[in-house]
């Protein structure tokens, strides 16, 4: 009318002063100075070379859902959905298949035992059970292999050539993949197949498995037996030495992981149940060695994060704090960013570097290794020039061991003994005050909190707080931890570097407290404060 906006062309509508034209609304139609919201499963129609909406409301467009009047993509609100209404979907993306308005993926590779689900065969051994990037491959029978990542498995020959075969409906007992807890653990807890949960297993939920493999052939759960005794009614798998980099080389296919611990002088081993002949064992074992994974979830009408609460579904989050699965009893795993802590089935949220021994964080490594660092207040000294310590507060660095090993995978994950980073007393002190990893303070231990280290030397391999043992004699395969004989003279200034010794934080005016390795021992004595030792720094774990 030459004063304001009246009309505008389809599709559009009048801006909020009249002074030009925009847009119609998400959801409206807009013609002839008529503005109409769709409702119900109906939207606007779109049509190809019209800007904006058209002038009438039709059903939902083909792969979309509507809600009043806006179409949203049917694959947002149901995984793998091509073509959807607003309760289910109607048809799947390729590969999937509907079942009860979802799209599921095969479940050929699975069996449910009582309320739960089990993958048939070990991860890795087929497309549809398969192991994640952050998980390293090792090929068995190589002795060039180590596990350095702290979590990985062996691909191959994994079982003893002469006592092995292939029953089970053809899967083969030699071949089996295996892998160490930490991958196990990582490999479940990554699998993603319909939107399930997965995990590792219980002691409580492995002691039913027999009935469900015995006779059963391709339909069970195709378990071996480590055993000489070739059988026709399952496979057989031999434990074999072909895993370079696992506990003692050990290959074990009839070892299923569990991840229920069995506490041991304030550590743990992990449960671990086997077949043998046609009896269904139990065993707990280190961490490192190479053993098969399966993985189970829930079978339940509750949606992921939820558990049966009588009649209704919880949130696991309103009973477990940072909880993503659960039952009624327990937490079962966490959200992103928090680890379940299997001395107490508790979420603690994961610091890198740090390993949680009872309800403590330590420090995986020696300070002013591996990245952590040492403040400036601190000298480091390199022990190849010669150098010697003339401030309070010193650190040595390189060659700090006489009898050493520069790798052995198996039980320090490729973390040399012959260079730790040591330093006197008054730096370890001062080093750990001014850690600050995860936002909280850190000091060094006291000597009841280290005594439970040494569990955790043997049992977690490569993950754990990899202590070395200030002994003469390299290790063997049945030592408990790598050696790191103490240098005489190589840290000038100090009395003499000890790897082997940990520094904790009773001291008296000269001298201070010192844990140590010793077999399978903790040990305890008093070192003058300047000698050369490893430092370990810890902090109480909240469970917020």
């Amino acid at each position: 009318n030459g004063k304001e906006c009246k009309y505008c062309e389809a599709g559009y509508w009048p801006n909020s002063d009249s002074t030009g034209c925009v847009e119609c609304p998400e959801g409206y139609i807009c013609n002839n100075g008529i503005q109409v919201k769709c409702s119900g499963d109906t939207a606007p129609v779109i049509e190809e070379g019209v800007l904006g909406n058209n002038h009438v409301c039709a059903p939902c467009p083909s792969g979309l859902y509507c809600v009043d009047g806006v179409g949203k993509k049917c694959s947002e609100k149901f995984k793998d959905c091509a073509e959807c209404d607003t309760n289910a979907c109607t048809k799947c993306n390729e590969g999937t298949n509907l079942a009860n308005g979802k799209c599921v993926q095969s479940m050929d590779d699975i069996i449910q035992i009582n309320n739960l689900y089990v993958t048939k065969f070990n991860m890795g051994d087929k497309t549809s059970l398969p192991i994640p990037s952050s998980v390293t491959m090792l090929t068995a029978g190589s002795s060039a292999d180590s596990c350095e990542s702290g979590k990985c498995c062996w691909q191959g020959t994994t079982a003893n050539a002469s006592y092995c075969n292939a029953n089970n409906g053809g899967y083969s007992g030699c071949t089996r993949t295996l892998c160490n807890w930490l991958a196990a653990r990582e490999i479940c807890a990554k699998f993603n197949l319909n939107g399930l949960t997965w995990r590792l297993p219980i002691s409580s939920e492995l002691s039913k498995w027999l009935d469900y493999s015995l006779g059963l052939d391709v339909s069970g759960l195709q378990l071996c037996s480590d055993t000489t005794s070739k059988k026709n009614t399952y496979a057989n798998c031999k434990t074999s030495s072909n895993c370079y980099g696992s506990n003692e080389k050990k290959c074990r296919a009839a070892m299923i992981w569990s991840n229920e611990k069995d506490n041991y002088s304030g550590g743990f081993y992990l449960y671990t149940y086997y077949l043998q002949n046609t009896s269904w064992n139990n065993d707990s074992n280190s961490a490192g060695y190479a053993q098969s994974v399966r993985c189970v979830a829930f079978v339940s009408d509750c949606p992921k994060g939820s558990y049966e609460n009588g009649s209704i579904c919880s949130e696991c989050t309103s009973k477990y704090t940072h909880c993503a699965s659960c039952t009624a009893a327990e937490c079962k795993s966490c959200e992103s960013g928090y680890e379940l802590n299997p001395y107490n089935n508790k979420c603690y949220k994961v610091i890198e570097d740090a390993f949680p021994v009872g309800n403590l964080y330590v420090t995986r490594l020696n300070m002013g290794d591996g990245g952590l660092p040492i403040p400036a207040s601190v000298s480091i000294i390199d022990t190849s020039t010669g150098a010697s310590c003339t401030s309070g507060k010193c650190c040595w660095k390189n060659k700090t061991a006489t009898v050493c090993e520069n790798k052995t995978s198996s039980e320090n994950g490729g973390y040399s003994t012959c260079d730790r980073t040591v330093c006197n007393w008054y730096a370890a002190d001062d080093i750990c005050k001014s850690y600050s990893a995860g936002g909280k303070t850190w000091r060094l231990p006291n000597h009841t909190e280290a005594a439970n280290w040494a569990v955790n030397t043997r049992t977690m391999g490569a993950n754990g707080i990899q202590l070395c043992d200030s002994s003469t004699g390299i290790q063997s395969s049945n030592d408990f931890a790598p050696k790191c004989g103490d240098a005489n003279g190589k840290c000038k200034g100090s009395g003499r570097c000890y790897p082997g010794y940990v520094w904790e934080n009773s001291t008296t005016t000269t001298s201070a407290s010192s844990g140590y390795l010793s077999n399978t021992s903790w040990r305890n004595t008093s070192r003058d404060k300047t000698y050369a030792q490893s430092v370990r720094c810890v902090t109480e774990i909240d469970y917020d």
